[in-house]
């Protein structure tokens, strides 16, 4: 296994040495977990006031769960496991709701008051890890190798113990009322947010060891300036409440009984196979696209970044001075993307090609001609890729039709709406696009609209006959007074006749076969076989 290749792994250095203690020992650190939204003042006002006590109470461990959100412009704030666990808590009945060790502060003004007393008190258990993290850069995806050791250093009543790792991010770009960035959001939980059971030995020991490797885009947790929190909790059952509706609700302890955290973003839990930690890297999560939408792009460059300019191929903005910008596509085609990070006054680059694949499936589409006269054929051609394409044509002698090219009229003169919707499914990714769009007013039927303006149905509606008198001419129809010529032509090439009018008179000419090429105003020529 790629684990393998590194044999150390580094200690979590204890701030509370065994000997120092009598029967319990110290909490490593306080853990504080904000339950809030980004939809209103009220929760990152909270947040803000965790982070000015981060800066003043050390042993102090933020998971930020942030629930309760739709946007797709803040997805990367939110995920399952943050809504798994605000659900643990029944007490989290609105937003923010903050928890020191596991217990509610009723009133926000408190928290640092909870977190001071929290801090002063011991716990009977101690916790230690060992992390290794293995970060592939060129595959977007880091591997873990996490070693649990938990010991109930004095006596302690029965309990029912889980063990929780979560994962967290700093510094994402994201204006939240007075604030320019985000901390302490939680990306993902080993293995979920149910957590894993502790069972302690006789002695009251118990080691845990995890392995696995986790997807950028499937773990939202992007290498850069990110934390792991680990923590236990005593989830015994003390009693049960009776809700309003009759039901029993048991009503656990929650106690947080040590808490343990490391910075990834430097330092010796992180090792990589070649290159320097601080070299520039990126990824983005959407790595195929519909043309018309945006893609989000982060930066993985480990630690702390003075400046950043990106270059979008293809992109809208083209250039960005961002840490995570956000950038839209509106042409089809495969594009690279270019990375410079500046840290410490030394630049890095990373220029990655075929980074994001635009899709041409946004719904486009021809209409020839889009204005014309009443019960004339009217072509719609889908010009994007798509498996199926429904259309709605309200007003039409068809009102839904389906096919990628069809014909259509309208026996009323105004202006009408076309609906498109559309089913692809990417050969390459799987993912299913569907789009739905209305043209309002594409569509126009009046009765004085030129003819010269349909040049399709023109063709269609053109014909070349022997007049039924029992001479050697022939007529065009369906010309209405728009023909520039009609040029005759025999089947060794040669013009034998160029006419100016809708009758063709060929008793000069010997039997055989004729091309007929009928010329228009406005339109291409069209062609035709007769027989003299």
């Amino acid at each position: 296994m790629f684990f393998l290749m590194f044999s150390a792994l580094m200690a979590v250095p204890s701030r509370n040495a065994l000997a120092a203690t009598q029967d319990s020992v110290p909490y490593g650190f306080v853990l504080v977990e904000d339950f809030g939204g980004t939809w209103c003042n009220n929760c990152p006002a909270l947040t803000d006031s965790l982070v000015a006590i981060a800066k003043q109470i050390e042993n102090m461990a933020i998971v930020g769960y942030h629930i309760g959100e739709t946007r797709p412009e803040v997805a990367f704030l939110y995920n399952y496991d943050a809504y798994g666990r605000s659900g643990y808590y029944d007490t989290v009945q609105s937003l923010p709701s903050a928890f020191v060790n596991g217990k509610k502060v009723e009133k926000t003004n408190k928290i640092r008051q909870s977190i001071e007393e929290a801090a002063s008190r011991k716990t009977p258990y101690e916790l230690k890890l060992e992390v290794a993290h293995f970060p592939d850069r060129m595959h977007s995806r880091d591997s873990f190798s996490i070693n649990v050791h938990i010991q109930r250093v004095a006596p302690d009543i029965d309990r029912r113990i889980r063990l929780y790792l979560a994962f967290t991010q700093d510094h994402l770009v994201y204006k939240w009322y007075n604030q320019s960035e985000v901390n302490h959001a939680l990306t993902f939980m080993y293995p979920n947010q149910e957590g894993t059971m502790v069972e302690l030995d006789d002695k009251g020991n118990a080691d845990l060891s995890f392995r696995f490797g986790a997807d950028y885009a499937k773990s939202r947790f992007p290498v850069k300036n990110g934390n792991l929190v680990v923590f236990i909790q005593d989830e015994t059952v003390r009693g049960y409440d009776t809700l309003y509706n009759g039901k029993i609700r048991p009503r656990k302890d929650n106690t947080v009984l040590q808490t343990a955290r490391i910075y990834l973003g430097e330092g010796d839990y992180t090792h990589i196979e070649d290159g320097n930690v601080s070299d520039a890297d990126f990824h983005n999560r959407n790595a195929e696209i519909a043309d018309r939408q945006s893609a989000r792009y982060y930066d993985n460059t480990f630690g702390t970044v003075d400046s950043y300019h990106w270059v979008f191929e293809g992109g809208e903005p083209a250039v960005s001075d961002l840490a995570s910008p956000t950038v839209f596509y509106n042409t089809p085609g495969n594009f690279a993307t270019t990375l410079t990070v500046t840290r410490n006054g030394k630049t890095s680059t990373i220029r990655k090609e075929n980074v994001i694949s635009v899709l041409n499936v946004y719904p486009k589409f021809s209409i020839t001609p889009s204005v014309a006269k009443p019960n004339r054929n009217i072509k719609i051609r889908l010009l994007s890729e798509a498996d199926t394409c429904t259309w709605s044509l309200f007003g039409s002698n068809l009102f839904t039709a389906e096919g990628k090219e069809i014909s259509v009229s309208y026996p009323f003169e105004g202006k009408y709406n076309v609906q498109a919707k559309i089913i692809y499914t990417s050969p390459v990714s799987g993912r299913t696009y569907t789009y739905d769009t209305t043209a309002k007013n594409a569509i126009e039927i009046d009765q004085n609209a030129p003819v010269a303006n349909n040049p399709a149905n023109f063709a269609e509606n053109i014909r070349v006959n022997r007049l039924q008198d029992g001479s050697q001419r022939f007529g065009i129809s369906g010309v209405e007074g728009m023909l520039e010529y009609a040029d005759v032509f025999s089947m060794s090439g040669q013009c034998v006749l160029r006419a100016r009018t809708e009758i063709l008179d060929l008793a000069a000419y010997p039997a055989g076969i004729y091309v007929v090429c009928v010329k228009t105003k406005g339109n291409q020529p069209v062609s035709f076989k007769i027989s003299k």
